[in-house]
């Protein structure tokens, strides 16, 4: 009777103390979220704070930009006196100093956007209207109400995935990045989507050893990648001179791919992903950036993302988008270009007007949201699908290389039959 005793009570020690130490490791796993939990309050609290103080700031400006627009728009539809004509540039020329300086004055920097940009004036076109213009200067100043919501929505969602877990792709995830990803939450979000593209192709550490199974050989690459470096984001301050601290992470990232995919090596191009890339993320990751975009999202010899062409904070929209999406997406918000200039693109009167448009539409498209509401929702797109995207891409550039085949067997016929090809020096002796 005894032993049956004490064995039932060893058993029941054995339980309590396994019961215990669940409780020890749910207890620390509590206290492990309430640490995040703290933090995310803590940060969405200086958050708070900083925007409400920016919002109020730029709201004291716009009142005033705002009565001076009103003044401008009654000069222009008046007839003008040389005095007037002299307040009204004037005028116009605080707005522009206005709207220059008035940028994230929170900055340390203020000749420098959040990525390191450096400022530039909003100029208007030769042919753009005073009303116009006005709008697009107020929609530069003007806070995006819905911004400081759209972040904690992004915060209550990623509060999901700490302490080392991972990104999961869900509906709520691809309805997010496509209104954007907070410069907070970008580096992480990208690199998820890298990850989620090449999949077992990552190989941890596979950057740095490629660099130090190659650091005693020049690639082929390396004088074509020195020329780019500089010419790659000019007006960025990480990349603005030889010294400036993102330019060797970019020859190093460049230089690696150009051993990794010796098909491609390096192409104008790549500079500028790779750069961009490494505004939010580590090396490794930027080069596994390179991969994931050549390799996966984009059509074949096709390395342009928009970056020259649109307001930067437009093209990391596009990016955000793109990185989970694929290329449909590039073809989607060009689309949306066309669909919201399509009013002045028809009003033009031939060709060179309408290539004159088409040349400042992109950069004057900074309001993102709109060409985002176009690209995914506007009835037209429902056409654009992924796989009719790549269909019709497939079958134009088979005509095109069909042409150039066309073209290039013409060429080398029209050399053969050339007098001059047949010609041929002779050095004749007379004796």
């Amino acid at each position: 009777m005894l032993p049956t005793t004490t064995k039932m009570l060893e058993l029941e020690i054995i339980k309590l103390k396994e019961t215990v130490g669940a409780y020890k490791e749910q207890n620390a796993f509590l206290s492990q979220e309430i640490v995040e939990l703290n933090n995310l309050r803590t940060n969405d609290s200086n958050d708070k704070k900083r925007l409400e103080g920016k919002i109020q700031e730029l709201e004291a400006e716009l009142v005033k930009v705002q009565s001076k627009y009103v003044i401008l728009l009654k000069e222009a539809q008046t007839p003008k006196h040389s005095h007037d004509s002299d307040v009204v540039s004037q005028m116009m020329a605080e707005a522009m100093e206005q709207q220059e300086t008035g940028k994230d004055r929170s900055s340390s920097d203020t000749q420098y956007d959040a990525y390191g940009f450096k400022y530039e004036k909003l100029e208007a076109d030769p042919d753009e209207s005073l009303d116009s213009y006005a709008k697009r200067l107020d929609q530069a100043q003007q806070p995006d109400e819905a911004l400081a919501s759209h972040i904690a929505k992004w915060d209550h969602f990623m509060a999901q995935y700490t302490g080392g877990r991972e990104l999961v792709s869900t509906a709520e995830l691809k309805l997010l990045i496509r209104g954007g990803v907070p410069m907070q939450h970008r580096g992480r979000v990208w690199k998820f989507c890298v990850r989620r593209t090449i999949q077992n192709r990552y190989i941890p550490g596979f950057y740095h050893q490629i660099l130090a199974d190659n650091a005693s050989k020049t690639s082929v690459a390396l004088s074509q990648i020195e020329l780019d470096l500089l010419r790659t984001l000019p007006s960025n301050k990480y990349y603005n001179h030889a010294s400036a601290p993102g330019i060797a992470k970019l020859r190093r990232v460049l230089v690696a791919y150009s051993w990794y995919d010796s098909s491609v090596g390096y192409c104008q191009g790549l500079n500028r992903l790779a750069a961009i890339a490494l505004l939010f993320l580590e090396e490794e990751d930027a080069f596994w950036t390179l991969v994931a975009v050549v390799l996966h999202l984009l059509p074949p010899d096709y390395y342009d993302l928009f970056i020259d062409n649109f307001p930067i904070d437009t093209t990391l929209r596009i990016w955000d988008t793109f990185l989970y999406e694929g290329s449909k997406v590039l073809f989607r918000y060009a689309m949306a270009v066309f669909k919201e200039n399509e009013e002045e693109l028809l009003k033009q009167e031939n060709s060179i007007q309408i290539f004159n448009k088409m040349r400042t539409m992109a950069q004057r498209s900074s309001n993102i949201n709109k060409l985002t509401q176009i690209a995914f929702h506007d009835p037209m797109m429902r056409n654009f699908s992924k796989k009719k995207i790549t269909q019709r891409r497939d079958y134009h550039r088979s005509l095109v290389q069909a042409e150039q085949n066309s073209i290039e067997v013409e060429r080398v016929k029209r050399k053969h039959d050339s007098p001059r090809y047949n010609d041929v020096d002779s050095d004749d002796d007379d004796t």
